[in-house]
């Protein structure tokens, strides 16, 4: 740029409005795009939760099949019975272990802050695993999960 006599710059500062133009992009940015990415995440959030409840509904049924085709053996059957019944076959002893409960004392500082750090520790764990998967269902890269037994493809019939 040219100089004038005393020294200085002639013409505009270009330093003070390069600031204030991203100043300003910033703010718009804030107003106008904060939204958009806080419903997406929301969203993510409850297609990662709604996934993960449907999978542990599958894993629950599946173990509840696997229970029902034991009881319907012979040794399911017996074992209903004599667990839920408390039958005895003849000639059998029973044993009968009782177990002593601790004394309702104030728990020590030592057990307090291990209790307390696990219970961190899982709530660590759990939202660092929620941020990952939210993070690859926003960028595409989670697959939901969604029922095949009931899911209609466009143009079948149900």
């Amino acid at each position: 740029m040219r100089r004038r006599v005393e020294g200085k710059y002639s013409g505009v500062d270009w330093l003070f409005w390069g600031r204030v133009f991203c100043l300003v992009l910033l703010v718009a940015f804030v107003i106008s795009g904060i939204e958009p990415v806080v419903k997406s995440v929301r969203k993510a959030r409850e297609v990662v939760y709604k996934t993960r409840a449907y999978q542990r509904l599958v894993a629950e049924n599946r173990r509840a099949e696997v229970e029902l085709e034991f009881l319907d053996t012979e040794e399911g059957k017996a074992w209903a019975v004599r667990s839920q019944l408390r039958y005895i076959e003849a000639g059998e002893k029973v044993l009968e272990v009782t177990q002593e409960e601790p004394s309702v004392s104030c728990p020590r500082l030592g057990d307090r802050m291990r209790t307390w750090l696990g219970g961190v520790e899982i709530g660590i764990r759990h939202w660092g695993r929620d941020a990952v998967d939210i993070g690859a269902c926003l960028l595409g890269l989670w697959e939901p999960v969604m029922p095949e037994e009931h899911s209609v493809r466009i143009g079948e019939a149900s």
